[in-house]
């Protein structure tokens, strides 16, 4: 699992970050999730009404990726390419 935490928390690690709504929608970092069937994840998460950033797309690197946005406004990539598998 990879979470990322809630800003809405009185913590000591929200007063570390900053929510995407509070520094006009942007991202300072992003995950990107490896996956090996990224064309069925990408038209799963448009079935169920992800938001997306970026169409899913033949890469010039390799492999496919698509980037959408979580109910938080987060910034997630999915894709197929895998560096520490690119050749095969």
């Amino acid at each position: 699992m990879i979470m990322i935490g809630s800003h809405q928390r009185e913590s000591a690690y929200a007063k570390l970050i900053k929510h995407p709504e509070d520094i006009g929608g942007f991202e300072t970092q992003s995950p990107y999730i490896i996956l090996e069937d990224v064309d069925t994840h990408y038209h799963r998460a448009r079935k169920r009404g992800a938001k997306i950033a970026l169409d899913l797309k033949e890469e010039d690197y390799g492999g496919k990726s698509y980037s959408c946005y979580d109910i938080d406004g987060h910034l997630w990539n999915f894709g197929s390419y895998d560096p520490w598998n690119a050749g095969g």
